[in-house]
């Protein structure tokens, strides 16, 4: 009883664009998400620095290692998303406009592989790789200067 209305060349295009638009969206708030990660790692090891130069705190040195590499799995996971999301864009853009109804927007299951290849990705890896070393380094001489005192 329930027939559905045939949809016009228009109708369709219009779909696909809305269709497009939502799946950009998500990129766009799965790359927030990844920019926000790396903002609040960087904000949390400036305040472990800080602490440790204030007064000598050897598990410092623990958590300067953990925060980086906590946020960075958390920032490769968010890449892989984004990633699946991108490749969904380019097979929805790719089909043909009478299959443009089908507004499916669920990824498949993310993989380990896929997130371990965006850990050693360079957006990943070039930025929280500096900051372990350099959180190392700076916990170390903090250590130091506080032997010294």
């Amino acid at each position: 009883m329930n027939t559905p209305i045939p949809l016009n060349q228009e109708s369709l295009v219009q779909m696909r664009v809305a269709h497009l638009g939502m799946i950009q969206s998500i990129i766009a708030r799965l790359s927030g998400f990844s920019a926000n990660a790396k903002t609040f790692c960087i904000t949390i090891l400036a305040a472990l620095v800080a602490v440790a130069f204030q007064k000598p705190v050897p598990e410092l040195i623990w958590a300067g290692v953990a925060v980086p590499l906590v946020f960075a799995s958390l920032d490769a996971y968010y890449l892989a998303l984004e990633k699946q999301f991108r490749d969904m864009y380019a097979v929805v853009s790719g089909r043909a406009i009478d299959q443009a109804a089908d507004l499916a927007i669920a990824p498949k299951k993310l993989k380990s592989k896929e997130v371990a290849a965006a850990f050693f990705s360079p957006s990943v890896i070039g930025v929280h790789l500096p900051l372990l070393l350099g959180m190392c380094l700076l916990l170390y001489l903090a250590g130091k200067l506080a032997a010294a005192d």
